[in-house]
């Protein structure tokens, strides 16, 4: 049986899920759309093997607490996800999961000693694991939430050492996003961000195009559908002026 990855396959009125063809009424498939997020179970065959994914559409202006207690459990069971952003679609895992660390390390063929960034709550909960410079702290609290990362000197008695790069900092975000928020909150802890990709290709915008590769070693996907945006700008604010190091999608007016 061929099985394909699309999204757009799967998050169509539910006949059309391998399991259910020709079993869905009128009436369930007029209800599963007036949802405002939907459960979607499938699988996907690789080899003749079977590897189960949960892929949930949400409504970014009004997400489901129900699906997002969920998906934070999975998360703080060594689980990997896919999530949007206030950029483009991240992928995540608790931060202090070196299990679910290595595994995206893996997924994205990128140099297991390369350090990943993390989403934050707010900026009681970055100070926990980086120490802020006065000038930089008013610059956050003025652009943040928003697609910035900044790059920051690392308290390393409290930051996993996969997150902490060579020269002792760490990159940490506030996304603009009601689900980041949500999802960090109901964990309690910091989420890994980095982007749907292999390392040095291009970001995914829609998870309707991820590829097999990807699927098979992830846990549940978050999609609002196709996101088109830069990347975040990265900002070190380890020297005494803040330096640009990437410009991406938040504006440069300091």
């Amino acid at each position: 049986m061929e099985v394909s990855t699309n999204f757009a396959k799967f998050l169509t009125p539910f006949g059309n899920f391998p399991y259910n063809r020709g079993k869905t009424t009128k009436k369930r498939e007029s209800r599963a759309f007036d949802n405002c997020y939907k459960f979607v179970y499938y699988s996907l065959f690789f080899n003749q093997v079977r590897y189960p994914v949960k892929a949930i559409h949400i409504n970014p202006a009004s997400p489901s607490y129900k699906a997002l207690r969920e998906v934070a459990d999975i998360i703080l069971n060594d689980g990997v996800m896919v999530y949007p952003t206030d950029t483009i679609y991240g992928l995540g895992c608790d931060v202090f999961s070196k299990k679910a660390a290595e595994r995206i390390s893996k997924i994205k063929k990128r140099d297991p000693l390369k350090p990943f960034s993390f989403v934050c709550r707010d900026m009681d909960q970055i100070s926990e694991f980086a120490f802020v410079p006065n000038f930089g702290y008013k610059l956050m609290k003025r652009l943040l939430p928003g697609p910035y990362t900044f790059i920051l000197e690392a308290r390393k008695t409290n930051v996993p050492k996969k997150m902490i790069g060579k020269r002792n900092t760490v990159g940490v975000r506030i996304p603009d996003h009601p689900v980041c928020r949500m999802i960090i909150a109901l964990t309690g802890r910091p989420i890994i961000s980095t982007s749907v990709n292999l390392s040095g290709g291009e970001p995914l915008t829609d998870p309707a195009d991820l590829p097999q590769s990807f699927s098979r070693n992830i846990d549940v996907i978050l999609s609002e559908g196709e996101l088109i945006s830069d990347p975040s700008t990265v900002v070190d604010l380890t020297g005494d002026m803040p330096d640009l190091i990437r410009l991406g999608k938040g504006p440069v007016d300091w």
